[in-house]
C-alpha cells in the first residue's frame, strides 16, 4: 500500500467548500482534460451520500478508457467524507477528504491509501508513474481551486 496526502488551505466558509465538494458534478471541474474525466451514472441526487455510487469513465493512462466506480462513505457533514473505489485502475483506493476550520478559510486534507496492484512491480510503477501522476492531478486541482474560490 502507498499513501498520498495533500494540504490546500481555501480562503472560503466552510459551508461554500463543503457545498462546492459535496456535489458530485465539480470534480470534473478539478480534474485535468487529459484525464478525460466524465461522469456515466446520474448520481441520485445532487449532494454526497452515505453509500452512493458513482461512475465514472477516465482515461488515466495511454488515452486508455477505464470505467471508475466509486461508492461514498461515512459521510460527516461540513467534516469529512471517504470514496473508496469499487472497481478501475487500482487494486485498492481509499480518498479521505476532510475539512477543517482555520485562519484564512478552510484546511482541506486529502488523504490517499491506494495500490497499484500489478505485484513486484508496485514499488516501480508507483515511484515513476502513480506518485508523478497524483502530484499532477492534485497541483491542477489546488490551482483551479484556488481560482475558484478567490475572491476579487
Amino acid at each position: 500500500m502507498f499513501h498520498f496526502k495533500r494540504t490546500t488551505i481555501i480562503p472560503a466558509k466552510k459551508k461554500e467548500v463543503w457545498d462546492f465538494f459535496s456535489s458530485p458534478e465539480n470534480l470534473s471541474r478539478i480534474t485535468p482534460e487529459y484525464l478525460d474525466f466524465k461522469i456515466i451514472s446520474k448520481p441520485d441526487s445532487e449532494k454526497i451520500f452515505d453509500n452512493m455510487i458513482i461512475k465514472y469513465k477516465v482515461k488515466p493512462l495511454l488515452k486508455i478508457p477505464v470505467t471508475w466506480v466509486t461508492r461514498i462513505e461515512e459521510v460527516k457533514t461540513e467534516e469529512s467524507f471517504k470514496d473508496i473505489q469499487i472497481k478501475g485502475p487500482y487494486a485498492f483506493w481509499q480518498h479521505l477528504h476532510t475539512f477543517e476550520t482555520v485562519d484564512g478559510g478552510v484546511k482541506m486534507t486529502d488523504d490517499v491509501t491506494y495500490s497499484p496492484g500489478l505485484g513486484i512491480f508496485n514499488e516501480l510503477i508507483n515511484k515513476f508513474v502513480v506518485e508523478k501522476r497524483l502530484n499532477e492531478i492534485f497541483d491542477f486541482r489546488q490551482r483551479v481551486i484556488n481560482t475558484i474560490f478567490i475572491k476579487n
